[in-house]
């Protein structure tokens, strides 16, 4: 088990879609702490979620890498149709 400590001040919207998604649950992979969370990624695609939820996760991890990196470069194209499919699905 990998475990990475995501900081609320770097990762605030990661945490957020994890928050939001985990709320109510106990699961193995994501345990909220008072500067941030600990996530385990791998344990998180084992304990048994949904696969929309798992949908839900892979974009939460993908989120943690742009916010990680600084985010997209002048919020280009890329940016765009993310938000783009993000709001399509809602």
């Amino acid at each position: 088990m990998t475990t990475e400590h995501l900081h609320a001040v770097d990762n605030p919207l990661t945490i957020r879609i994890l928050a939001e998604l985990l709320a109510r649950r106990v699961v193995s992979g994501f345990v909220p702490t008072s500067s941030g969370a600990d996530v385990d990624w791998l344990a998180l695609e084992s304990c048994g979620l949904s696969a929309t939820e798992m949908a839900a996760v892979e974009i939460a991890h993908g989120v943690a890498i742009i916010e990680r990196c600084g985010g997209f470069p002048g919020r280009g194209p890329v940016a765009r149709v993310i938000a783009e499919a993000v709001e399509i699905l809602r």
